[in-house]
């Protein structure tokens, strides 16, 4: 039995104990289930709760995506979380259980960021044997995937740069291999990313909605183990982009009729713009006044990308004999913070 599959397990385990326990006899089986580890395993332990703490805290991310920079920023005022602020009480009680000498009240320090960098990857990678798995459970059934992993996870961006929508649209690897947070909480994704009913973000934009594939069930399940309550799970690897929606609300500029003018005005028409990787087509739904649906299709796959940047981020006048309403159709506004790029995607 590997020495990783061994902590893994034990982790999972103390997941379930924080799920199921009261903090009194969840502090007694922590300390119980660390005990029977070997020394190894426990400086293993250790290292795998900080780093976990690390991440899903979301404290000083750029320090622990390059640890070098930590003596450059730790000068700095407030750098840092305490540990007893960074990682839930189970796991301070099973990182005391292994070593004795932690401090709570301290902080991670510069070895603490370089472990944590190399470590998460790792762990983001790890899958558990169910046979190892059972070997360690003495609880009552929980959530089968909090054990055994989850095939689906979800994960949410916001406020990223334009180039990140465009990147996910030319389908290019995406690679997570340094370790991020995901959530088994679809819901808990898509507040992240700002995603409203519609597809778009609700002003979180340019943003990214990934339902991640994840067949080998891969992960570190941090869950209740983090003090955050996110239902995270870390993930390392290549993401395949398969397929994506991208959706954005803006204003189409047209020329009305007013019943009470009596002539035609320039109206700003609210207007839900949508692009379907699979289908290569573009369409614009308007929320008012027209209450119909325009279509710009493709057959060449990269016109249809420049349309979808050039219609997503820019305010553009519109290519009317490819539209239903060239006569009062004028000019595109997208407001740029409601665009959403909801991918599906597989771990691999």
């Amino acid at each position: 039995m590997g020495i990783e599959q061994t902590v893994y397990a034990v982790t999972r385990m103390l997941n379930r104990a924080s799920r199921t326990m009261n903090l009194f006899d969840g502090k007694k089986y922590v300390e119980k289930k660390v005990a029977g580890l070997t020394d190894e395993e426990k400086q293993l332990l250790v290292k795998v709760l900080k780093a976990m703490g690390m991440l899903v805290s979301g404290d000083q991310m750029e320090v622990l995506r390059d640890p070098s920079k930590f003596d450059e920023k730790s000068g700095e005022e407030d750098f840092g979380m305490m540990w007893h602020l960074t990682l839930a009480a189970n796991v301070r009680y099973a990182i005391k259980a292994a070593d004795p000498s932690f401090d709570e009240d301290g902080y991670p320090t510069k070895q603490d960021y370089i472990m944590a960098n190399e470590i998460l990857k790792v762990m983001g990678s790890s899958s558990l044997s169910t046979d190892v798995l059972a070997q360690y459970d003495d609880l009552p059934s929980d959530r089968p995937e909090l054990s055994g992993g989850f095939e689906t996870l979800y994960r949410g961006l916001q406020k990223v740069p334009d180039r990140v929508i465009r990147r996910v649209a030319n389908k290019r690897p995406w690679s997570i291999k340094h370790g991020v947070s995901t959530s088994y909480d679809k819901q808990q994704a898509e507040e992240f990313a700002g995603m409203q009913s519609d597809g778009t973000s609700g002003k979180q934009g340019p943003a990214v909605m990934f339902t991640i594939n994840n067949p080998q069930k891969k992960g570190f399940i941090a869950d209740e183990l983090s003090e955050f309550g996110e239902q995270e799970v870390i993930l390392a690897g290549d993401f395949q982009i398969n397929k994506w929606i991208l959706s954005v609300n803006g204003k189409m500029g047209a020329r009305i009729w007013d019943n009470v003018k009596k002539y035609e005005v320039q109206r700003g028409i609210r207007t839900l713009m949508q692009a379907n990787s699979e289908t290569m087509e573009i369409k614009f739904i308007y929320k008012e006044h027209f209450r119909k649906v325009d279509y710009l299709s493709f057959t060449d796959q990269q016109k249809f990308l420049d349309a979808l940047d050039k219609y997503a981020f820019n305010r553009s006048a519109f290519e009317t004999d490819k539209l239903g309403m060239p006569d009062n159709v004028t000019v595109w506004h997208p407001t740029q913070r409601t665009v959403l790029i909801a991918a599906d995607v597989t771990l691999i």
